[in-house]
């Protein structure tokens, strides 16, 4: 079972229009990650949105920010390349 679904965004309106309206998710909390975090994890060096939804079994994290999608995701020095990622709740440690 996966524990979410990372996502990069582009748009601010796809976070209402999308996600809220059509697919019918609900806010749970919404956050900068700071610059520091942000350029450590995925190489972003600037603060970067996050908002968190839910809806039954669905956890989303949506990163907006200008930065276009990598083709490949690569894990390279402790950190993702490429914002998208899922995690299962299986190698999560608590």
């Amino acid at each position: 079972m996966l524990e979410h679904i990372g996502i990069t965004i582009n748009e601010e309106n796809d976070i209402q229009a999308f996600y809220k309206d059509l697919l019918g998710l609900k806010e749970v909390q919404k956050f900068d990650l700071y610059k520091d975090l942000s350029e450590r994890l995925f190489g972003i060096s600037n603060e970067v949105s996050v908002t968190h939804l839910s809806g039954d079994d669905l956890f989303l994290e949506l990163f907006l920010t200008d930065r276009k999608p990598e083709q490949e995701l690569s894990y390279q020095k402790g950190r993702i390349q490429g914002v998208p990622h899922y995690t299962d709740k299986k190698r999560i440690k608590r």
